[in-house]
């Protein structure tokens, strides 16, 4: 029953993925000039196409998915729902859903700290955009690294959200 809960959900996921790539790729349009380089284009499209890639991949390999989220599961009876696998369950998907959501954020602000400052060739509100672009690089950063260690290790988060809440 778990298995089988699990890939409906991935599968549900990656139809939300389908949706938010077509929805995010009608607002990106909007930031095309006609002087834009590939990548330029590239960057633009880079949501879209992360959120597309994941659709597919949900949808189309969600029983694989379904299996690698399920891993520690022991039998799919009805019988016995445990709430702790199921809790580590959700803190996968959570980490899978944050982990879609931020890898284009984190490319963005990467390309925005490192590449486009080379690209540069001075101005005056330099400064003002470094320093923005390393507090958004930062914050990247903690997104994805919160992503990945909710889809990596849930079993310890679980385990500290148990001390956190004194039982």
């Amino acid at each position: 029953m778990t298995k089988q809960m699990t890939q409906a959900i991935v599968g549900l996921l990656g139809v939300y993925f389908l949706i938010s790539a077509i929805a995010n790729l009608a607002g990106s349009t909007h930031g095309i000039s006609y002087e834009a380089t590939l990548f330029d284009k590239l960057l633009i499209f880079q949501q879209p196409i992360i959120l597309f890639l994941a659709a597919v991949l949900c949808i189309k390999y969600r029983d694989s998915i379904a299996t690698w989220l399920n891993k520690n599961a022991t039998s799919d009876e009805p019988a016995d729902v445990n709430m702790d696998k199921l809790e580590c369950l959700a803190y996968r998907m959570l980490g899978m859903f944050t982990l879609m959501s931020t890898s284009p954020f984190f490319i963005m602000s990467y390309t925005t700290y490192f590449i486009k400052p080379m690209m540069q060739t001075g101005g005056a509100n330099e400064h003002a955009l470094q320093s923005y672009a390393a507090v958004q690089f930062i914050a990247a950063i903690v997104d994805l690294a919160l992503s990945l260690i909710l889809v990596i290790v849930p079993g310890k988060i679980q385990t500290l959200l148990k001390k956190t809440r004194g039982y």
